[in-house]
Formats: structure tokens, sequence, C-alpha cells
């Protein structure tokens, strides 16, 4: 079988070409949730994170740890109240902060 060239694109947004030879990897398709609601195109309204990413934290008491995924995070947010709007605009290092650093009043 020939290899074929497919274009990938990787987590950063680079993109590149990849040689695929099995029938599988070329019958490939992303599944919607990494192409976004709209086959790809951006989505108009940011996603929502699963909030049982955040429920073995909430359960323990914890906080997830300081490399946790930004969904993670996010879910961890919602869980605990905040907005929805502020959450999806924070980055992870912004939520992070916002868990870890005391309340200056």
């Amino acid at each position: 079988m020939e290899p074929q060239l497919v274009e990938i694109v990787n987590p950063n947004g680079r993109k590149g070409l990849v040689a695929v030879t099995s029938r599988a990897a070329r019958l490939y398709k992303r599944p919607p949730s990494a192409r976004g609601q709209h086959g790809g195109r951006e989505s108009q309204e940011p996603v929502l994170p699963d909030l049982r990413l955040a429920a073995p934290y909430i359960e323990s008491g914890e906080l997830p740890p300081g490399n946790a995924t930004t969904e993670t995070w996010r879910a961890y947010g919602l869980a605990k109240g905040l907005p929805s709007e502020q959450v999806t605009a924070m980055t992870r290092d912004q939520l992070v902060d916002h868990f870890t650093t005391p309340d200056q009043s």
C-alpha cells in the first residue's frame, strides 16, 4: 500500500504532513469534540467542561494539581461557583492563581 500524505494539526496549532500507511489511519476522522461543535470551524460560544473532571477534587476537598489540564481547572471553577463567562475567559494559570492565592481582604 502506497503511503498517503495527510495534514495534521498538533495541539499548539502547528500544521504538518504525515505519511499514513494503514487504511485505518487514512479513514480516521477526528471526533467532533476535537474539531469543535461546527465541524472544524471555531465555535461562537465556548464549550464548557464536563463537571465530572472536578468531582474527585470537590469530594476530597483538595485542589487539582497545578499541572492539571485547563479543562479540569475550568470544571473546578464552575463547581466552586465561578460564572461560566469568567471561567472560560481565564487561562489555566489564572485559575490556579485564583484558587491558590489567599484573599487580600
